[in-house]
Order: structure tokens, then sequence, then C-alpha cells
């Protein structure tokens, strides 16, 4: 009766854990067996996958070369990376004119003298000269739009999304274009000098085609009043300059040198007042998160967008520009893809 009694609980006990395995999902890692562990399998997934993305025939060996002028930085490990050149506005677009103008231009040296033709052309090559110099960055963070907030996303294609940063630089800085990939403190400074004096066009690149989003600026400027001011600030020190000197040269006591002392302290005082007046009027628009982000270009005039692309064509940002980010990014993501398998198959493995 015992040993009949001891066979029923043990039933009972199976027919337990068969109710209770039913209920709930979980499956104990006794059912596997011991000598098939789940890391071995998920290395030989690994491994397999790096050797695959070695022999594809379709990838790259190598980055593709850049548009002339251009110098590409990234720094492994990272989802981004930088481009920079400096680019000078062609002269040609100062001096070349249209027919009828030209026309004019040939009866005006006609009546004119030869002295008055070189005055001329001095004056041109003056303002060649003073054309300055540009600095364009792009930015590009890889997987940075998230296919969920485009609806559009499945019939546009692969987004290729960049920032183009265009700043002036006196030409005294030359045309230097090195890029240190060593020096990481350098371009830290250099992604928050990006945000500063500078026209931000954040494009996009989707099937064979550079879209233009939005124009943003970074900097500050100077209302009006205030330009009047500086203007009206100078001429009034030119004019005080003079009759500072003349009363130097005539006083030559001591109570004229005391005089002299008091109005210089007045006016480094009073010239410390207009600076911190100008600094609370100059307006400041360099938010790089709540700042303006310009209008939607899609929804813009025709005849802005026209003008703004021409721009963007003269510094040779186009169609064929926003390919080379493309193929940019695509080799970047490759080579942090197949980083991140082998430090994932480190840690596995450890």
């Amino acid at each position: 009766n015992n040993n009949n009694n001891n066979n029923n609980n043990n039933n009972n006990k199976e027919n337990n854990s068969e109710s209770v395995g039913s209920m709930t999902v979980r499956s104990p890692r006794t059912a596997l067996p011991p000598s098939d562990f789940p890391e071995r399998s998920f290395l030989k997934c690994i491994e397999k996958e790096i050797q695959d993305e070695a022999l594809r025939l379709d990838k790259e060996e190598g980055p593709p070369t850049p548009p002339a002028g251009w110098e590409m930085y990234h720094a492994p490990g990272t989802s981004l990376f930088y481009g920079r050149r400096c680019w000078l506005p062609p002269t040609t677009t100062t001096t070349s004119t249209t027919t009828s103008k030209q026309y004019k231009y040939q009866q005006e040296y006609e009546k004119d003298g030869k002295e008055e033709r070189k005055e001329g052309k001095e004056k041109e090559k003056g303002k060649g000269e003073e054309r300055m110099l540009e600095r364009h960055t792009i930015r590009v963070q890889l997987t940075s739009r998230d296919p969920s907030l485009d609806p559009e996303c499945d019939v546009r294609g692969e987004h290729f999304p960049f920032s183009l940063f265009i700043q002036h630089i006196p030409s005294s800085h030359g045309m230097s274009t090195t890029l240190s990939p060593y020096k990481v403190e350098n371009m830290e400074e250099e992604e928050r000098g990006l945000y500063e004096e500078s026209i931000e066009v954040r494009a996009d690149f989707v099937d064979g085609e550079l879209i233009i989003d939005n124009v943003v600026f970074h900097g500050s400027f100077k209302p009006p009043a205030l330009t009047k001011k500086q203007e009206g600030g100078e001429s009034g020190s030119e004019a005080s300059n003079p009759s500072s000197s003349s009363s130097s040269s005539s006083s030559s006591s001591s109570n004229s040198q005391k005089e002299e002392n008091k109005l210089k302290e007045e006016e480094e005082e009073k010239g410390e007042k207009e600076k911190e007046e100008e600094e609370e009027e100059v307006v400041h628009y360099s938010n790089i998160c709540g700042g303006y982000p310009g209008p939607n270009l899609d929804e813009a005039e025709e005849e802005v967008l026209d003008g703004l692309q021409a721009w963007l064509a003269e510094r040779c940002i186009d169609d064929q520009f926003g390919e080379f980010v493309g193929k940019y990014s695509v080799w970047v993501e490759q080579q942090e893809y197949e980083m991140w398998l082998r430090q994932l198959r480190d840690f596995v493995a450890a």
C-alpha cells in the first residue's frame, strides 16, 4: 500500500509540472544539452558574419575620393564625420558682365582718358581682393533620421542628411585645411566654432537628388541704430583728438596735467559704459537648440529656392556632392559595423 501511494504521488507531481509547464512559457537551461552553451552558438554567428563581411564583393576597399579641395575626417568608434575646405569666390563673377553692359563700358572708356582707365582697373582689382575666403564644413551623423517619423521614407528611399556650415574667414589665415586626426581637443573646439557667425544649410540626399530643408543663422548682429552711434562716436573722437593735443602742448603746469588725467578717466568710464550698452543692444541668435531654423523651403517661394540652389551650385554643393556624402556615409557605417562585430565577439568570448 505504501508503494502504491508513493507512485500515485509521483504521478501527481509529474502532472502538476506538466500543467505548470503548459501555463508558463519559461524554458529552463536544463532542457538544453549541458555541453551546448548559447554563447558558443552566438560566437559562431558573429564569426560567420565577420567572415561574410570580409568576403563581400560589393564592399569598397577604401573611402571614396572627396571632391577637389575637401578633406575628410572620421574618428573611429564615433557616428560622426566631418569635411572641410577653404573656398575663394571666383573673381570672374565680379568682372563678368552682359554684352550690353560691356558696350556701355567701352563707350565710357572711349570718352574718358587713359588715366581713368587705369584707375578703374585698379578699383576692380581692389574689389576682387576684398572678397573674403569662405570656410565650408560638413557635419554628418550616421542614422540621424528616424524612418518612423517620415511617412515617405519607404517611397523616397534611403536618407543621407548632413549640415553644411559656411563661415567668412580673413585672408590672413591662408588656405590651410589640415585636419589632425590625433588632436581630438581641436576637433571639439572646431565643433563649437561651427556655431559662431555661420550659416548652416541643412540638406538631405535622397534618390540622387539634393534636397535643402532649412537655412539657419548662427552668430550675432547689430541693429542699424547701434552702427550709427558707433560712426558718430568715431567722428567725435577724431574731432576731439586735435583739441586734446593742442591743450597738452599749451599746458605745461601740474594743474593742466591733473585736468588731463581726469578727462582721460572720464573718457574711459564713458567708453566702458558705451561698450556695456552695445553688448546689451547686440542681438544674439546663436541658440543651437531653440534658434529659428528658417522656413520649410519646400513651402517657400520658387524664386527664393532657385536662388539658394544657384548660390550653393556656385560653391559646388549640388547633386554630385550629395552623392559623395551618401557614398562616404555608407563606407563609414561599414567600417563602424565591422568594428562593432569585433567588439561584440571579444566581449562575449571574455
